[in-house]
């Protein structure tokens, strides 16, 4: 679209001087070069990339403080990562991340009820509904009962 632009204004290019068809040329092949460079640059970490009537998905691998992640991008929103290396891959991260209310809740809260026996706080009950059941799934200890 933006190509086509230019290419309009330079249709009165027979009653302009040499030198302004020859700046706006080069100002349009320098700017279509940044646009394709910037693509090229923002898109090599691309995994997979679909487009439907809602928008845009990316699957992108991205460094973040020195580890790869594989995250999943709806748009401008990150909706899920993992790390790639397969030591932290079991650890949650993006939304349910350890420092996380929901996080700190399973680990120090649960089980809840005092009235509990010691061989039953081993083995703890989740429940969880909806978005986010796969990275809360990483919480589960040995023994531990979980609902999806």
């Amino acid at each position: 679209m933006l190509a086509i632009l230019w290419l309009i204004t330079l249709t009165p290019w027979r009653a302009k001087a040499l030198w302004q068809n020859t700046l706006a040329a080069v100002g349009g092949v320098l700017f279509i070069g940044c646009f394709v460079l910037a693509e090229y640059w923002l898109g090599q970490h691309d995994v997979a990339k679909s487009r439907n009537f809602y928008g845009s998905r990316t699957v992108r691998d991205v460094a973040v403080a020195g580890n790869w992640q594989r995250q999943l991008i709806d748009g401008t929103t990150s909706h899920g990562a993992q790390y790639l290396l397969p030591e932290l891959a079991q650890t949650p991260l993006s939304y349910y991340r350890p420092a996380t209310g929901v996080a700190l809740a399973i680990k120090h809260f649960l089980p809840a009820d005092p009235t509990r026996s010691a061989s039953q706080l081993q083995q703890r009950q989740l429940g969880f509904v909806g978005l986010g059941a796969g990275a809360l799934a990483a919480y589960g200890r040995a023994g531990d009962s979980i609902y999806f």
